[in-house]
């Protein structure tokens, strides 16, 4: 059996992301970890004098060591880190990618290894291990199907997914967009947490709407969610759209070896290329 070793940043992601792969991919083993994520701000913004590194190279550390486990260590067959976009950074995706990448190439040259093993690791990380992004957030993927909002606990999900890629998320509810903090506090105990400034493009707090009177958990009713999330027929459904969660379901093709075609449509090409560091960055 295939093993498959996920690096993510989310509590969805670790509660469930292994157990909603392994749906659309079944007889291979997911085994996840989490670790921080480096997308919450703005990436590459920082004023001069301050660095990155320190927060991407965790995760860079986490997915190399993952495919260079040392002489006791049995490396995965994949490897595939997982962050969320996060609106801060939904217009830059490739600086994103490249300071992902940056960072692993970074950790490999200044690893002490030698000449051979850093080879090695080099060699290892083109093979097996890339990284893919949840955009804006793995909340948006919800909407994408009325099952996954049923799962949550959404009454009537069919009536609440926006038009559109759920990964330009837009919801265009006028009574969402138009209620305020406090309002209706019988009806909306919890519009503190999503009655806010930028509403629109936010799925994880439109989710919280809609759930309303219930509090949202991630670890709950994004986990049912998640786990009631079909991949494939998701996918599926529109060629054009849902482009980076394809890139990811076309990777782990790939690098699975099924056949070619398994996964169609379009991929995006921030984390669909043929990798310098990476199997596709």
């Amino acid at each position: 059996m295939a093993r498959v070793a996920l690096i993510v940043t989310g509590s969805v992601e670790k509660a469930g992301l292994a157990a909603s792969l392994q749906r659309a991919f079944p007889g291979t083993e997911f085994e996840t970890q989490q670790v921080d994520s480096f997308t919450s701000s703005r990436v590459g913004s920082r004023p001069s004098g301050t660095s990155l590194p320190g927060v991407v190279d965790k995760l860079a550390r986490a997915l190399v060591a993952a495919v260079e486990p040392g002489r006791n260590g049995t490396p995965p067959d994949l490897a595939i880190a997982v962050d969320d976009l996060e609106l801060v950074n939904l217009d830059q995706p490739g600086i994103v990618v490249e300071e992902f990448r940056k960072a692993v190439d970074r950790h490999v040259n200044e690893h002490d290894w030698n000449e051979p093993r850093r080879s090695r690791a080099r060699d290892r990380l083109r093979a097996r291990a890339s990284f893919h992004l949840m955009v804006p957030m793995i909340e948006a993927y919800f909407f994408a199907s009325s099952v996954s909002l049923a799962a949550a606990g959404v009454i009537d999900g069919s009536t609440s997914i926006p038009d559109g890629d759920p990964e330009a998320f837009a919801a265009t509810d006028p009574v969402y967009l138009g209620a305020s903090p406090g309002q209706d506090p019988s009806r909306w105990p919890n519009s503190s947490n999503w009655a806010k400034a930028g509403r629109e493009g936010h799925p994880k707090w439109y989710l919280q709407y809609l759930l309303e009177p219930t509090s949202y958990r991630e670890t709950k009713q994004g986990l049912a969610a998640l786990k009631a999330t079909h991949w494939r027929s998701i996918v599926a459904k529109q060629a054009s759209q849902l482009c980076f969660a394809r890139s990811l379901l076309s990777d782990l093709a790939r690098g699975l070896d099924l056949p070619e075609g398994t996964i169609s449509g379009d991929v995006h090409p921030s984390t669909s290329g043929v990798g310098r560091v990476l199997r596709n960055i």
